[in-house]
């Protein structure tokens, strides 16, 4: 055998066995099933690789549809553990314990508090009993979001006046039978005293009805609508119908209870989940409960954290109620007091009727709603044209029922990152509606010189407003007292309704007069000059790293720069020389931007630069801006501003263009 044979045999020989103690290895790994995405993501963060984890349901379904196939089940038999997210929605739970009975399936809902809404009345009661005058027509039921499968309905010809005891006795009666299925979409020829049951679905859906004679009936209902099964009675031309309502608890108080199943949508529940799956593998395989402790603080810190974040932050907001097309984050909103309206019917497969687009839009409108939120990988259905019509951002929100390529690239892969991603969307669309800068009766004077006199001023966050005024007036020294150089003599400043502090004043980002920058003649690069702004973060050194230089290269390709980089200052042009400033304003990411006099001379060439580079502001950053110029009509003229204001005897006023 020659040298070449026996080194490739030794070879071959010790693949084998190290490929052979591998497969070994994997199939010596616990088998772990999770139920869909969210409960894997937690799973995952605990268990790391120590275990054989799989999802039972594929990330892009929907799980309120979903049923796991024969194959799945056979394959689920092997396993060691399930884990659910419990609490209604994995709604083929109980077949398959009672198919894999010794299937050991952990419930983490179970663990928390749950948000419940009534469901049906028992066998032979009702819940709702309302009269009305009807007449031959087609009438209809208007179904919402809900994740229940069917309501009992039953209508009764008033041929005389019945006391609410008969009615109630006969409704008892009536509501004995379980009823005739209805489908969704379906037109029922309506018989007196009948039962039917009605389907309800996950999603938006109408059933149509039509009574066989004029007059008064009483419509006797197992459900009543809530916030989250929510219907609606409808006349022939889709508006809502007059009733009288006679009863709207149950005759007998034996009400089913059912749960929001979003569970996993609440840090706070979240949290409970990583100690239950910790806790319950750690039981499992004790040779790897210190991993598993080690591997779930980490989780829970990070949940922690960004709990504590956004508590505080949403503490600040006055507004707390958002818009969403998917009831599924109630849980998301009580952990923050906030308020979820779901534009119910456009998560359906089918388009919304117009009727629905127009009303969702008037409610909009009413409630001055600036984000329209739909689900994040989904159709738009419709969201897109309430935004549209109402000027409102549009923006997606992730219930993570199901998971696409988008959203892994474009927000992360997960369960924390698409947490902070809904957070960091709702906070956003709430901040709006706050005060950037309110200043209140301020005044100022320069020994007995007074500049400023009860001067008033707010402005709203994203707005950018312009403030005029002649040479002398106090412009300058307006500013400087907003970006904390000088302090107000009384009165008071608030910026994003926060006194004036080191971290208040961090959130605003200025750029003085072109001519009063002295760093045009330095030599020094463009990169190094933006990359200085960093100053504070370089350490006890102050060398920036690779870090700083990394997140200035980014910023330079957001505003076109990324090219002149390595240039020198000083050889740039006017207009690209301020565009460089503007952008090491940004370095900080302030939510402020205040120019003064950004036109005041320079030639024209650098001021049409100027609006460019505005307009690329407007688009790219979400910044308030205040513009100090005695240009008023050159700004009026090329810049998209709110308002205007003008500075004279020590106060503002708003100036009509």
């Amino acid at each position: 055998m020659s040298k070449i044979i026996k080194i490739m045999t030794v070879f071959l020989l010790a693949f084998s066995l190290v490929a052979c103690k591998a497969e070994k290895d994997d199939k010596a790994k616990p088998v772990v099933y999770t139920s869909f995405y969210p409960v894997y993501s937690l799973t995952k963060s605990v268990v790391g690789d120590t275990v054989d984890l799989r999802i039972l349901m594929p990330k892009n379904q929907d799980p309120h549809l979903w049923e796991p196939t024969p194959r799945r089940i056979k394959d689920l038999s092997k396993s060691d553990l399930l884990i659910i997210n419990g609490a209604n929605m994995e709604h083929w739970a109980d077949s398959i314990a009672n198919t894999l009975p010794n299937l050991d399936i952990l419930n983490l809902a179970s663990g928390v508090n749950l948000i419940s809404y009534k469901g049906a009345a028992a066998i032979g009661d009702f819940q709702y009993m309302v009269a009305g005058d009807f007449d031959k027509e087609t009438y209809s039921f208007d179904f919402g979001h809900t994740h229940e499968d069917n309501m009992r309905i039953a209508f009764l010809y008033c041929d005389k006046d019945y006391s609410e005891k008969d009615l109630v006795k006969m409704g008892r009666k009536i509501m004995e039978d379980p009823g005739e299925d209805i489908p969704q979409k379906s037109l029922i020829k309506v018989e007196d005293r009948k039962t039917y049951k009605l389907e309800m679905g996950h999603e938006h859906g109408e059933i149509y009805y039509k009574l066989p004679k004029k007059g008064r009936w009483i419509m006797f209902s197992d459900r009543i609508s809530t916030d989250l099964l929510s219907y609606k009675m409808l006349d022939a031309h889709g508006d809502p119908m007059k009733l009288d309502v006679l009863r709207d608890t149950s005759t007998t108080n034996e009400d089913k209870i059912t749960y929001d199943p979003h569970s996993w949508m609440s840090i706070r529940n979240a949290k409970r989940y990583v100690n239950d799956i910790e806790y319950k593998m750690s039981k499992l395989y004790p040779e790897n409960k210190s991993l598993y402790r080690k591997n779930a603080s980490k989780t829970l810190r990070k949940l922690t954290e960004l709990d504590y974040k956004y508590r505080d932050l949403f503490k600040k907001t006055k507004r707390k109620e958002f818009i969403v097309s998917h009831f599924a984050f109630a849980y998301l909103a009580k952990d923050f007091d906030l308020i979820q309206y779901p534009l119910q019917g456009l998560t359906s497969t089918d388009s919304p009727s117009i009727k629905k687009i127009t009303s969702a839009i008037d409610d909009a409108r009413d409630r001055k709603i600036n984000t329209i939120f739909y689900e994040y990988g989904m159709p738009k259905n419709g969201a897109d044209i309430i935004a549209e019509e109402i000027g409102a951002d549009l923006k997606g929100l992730i219930s993570m029922e199901y998971i696409n390529r988008d959203i892994e690239r474009d927000v992360g892969d997960d369960f924390i990152d698409m947490m902070e991603y809904n957070l960091k969307n709702i906070y956003e669309s709430l901040r709006w509606y706050m005060k950037a800068i309110e200043i209140k009766n301020a005044n100022f004077a320069y020994d007995r010189d007074p500049v400023l006199r009860d001067l008033n001023l707010t402005l709203m966050n994203k707005e950018k407003i312009t403030i005029i005024g002649g040479n002398g007036v106090g412009k300058t020294t307006l500013i400087k007292i907003i970006i904390g150089e000088l302090k107000l003599r009384s009165g008071e400043i608030k910026i994003f309704e926060e006194d004036i502090s080191v971290d208040s004043l961090k959130k605003i980002g200025y750029v003085p007069q072109s001519q009063k920058e002295n760093l045009y003649t330095f030599p020094i690069s463009v990169k190094e000059l933006v990359t200085l702004q960093l100053y504070e973060s370089m350490g006890m050194i102050k060398i920036p790293r690779k870090t700083h230089y990394d997140k200035t290269i980014e910023l330079l390709k957001k505003m076109n720069l990324e090219k002149y980089a390595d240039y020198p200052i000083r050889d740039l042009s006017g207009g690209l020389r301020q565009r460089v400033v503007i952008t090491r304003a940004l370095m900080n990411n302030p939510e402020i931007l205040i120019f003064d006099e950004p036109t005041s001379g320079v030639d024209e060439n650098s001021k049409r630069q100027f609006a460019k580079t505005l307009e690329d502001l407007n688009k790219n950053f979400d910044v308030s801006i205040i513009l100090i110029t005695h240009e008023l009509d050159w700004v009026k003229n090329n810049l998209q501003m709110d308002k205007f204001y003008e500075l004279k005897k020590g106060g503002l006023e708003l100036v009509t263009v």
